[in-house]
């Protein structure tokens, strides 16, 4: 049975934020020694620009091989929700 959505600014959903700014900063500090690839696959780091805040955000994603191709893996941490 898949678990709900998660809450905005519930527990789980800050301590995933605050994991993935951790993941973010170990990875440039390393040059991606630590935080460079994740259950063996690549680690990419984008950086974007928040729609309506403008904040400017980076965020860690699997990068994977599809025979000649390269797929993004953005999952939220594994949430069946949408990961934007």
């Amino acid at each position: 049975m898949l678990s709900p959505p998660p809450v905005p600014g519930s527990l789980g959903v800050r301590a995933l934020d605050v994991v993935t700014r951790l993941h973010v900063a170990a990875y440039r500090l390393t040059e991606g020694r630590i935080g460079g690839r994740l259950a063996g696959a690549p680690v990419l780091l984008l950086g974007h620009v928040g729609a309506r805040s403008v904040a400017r955000r980076t965020t860690p994603l699997l990068l994977l091989a599809d025979g000649d191709d390269l797929v993004i893996v953005g999952a939220r941490g594994g949430s069946r929700a949408p990961p934007a």
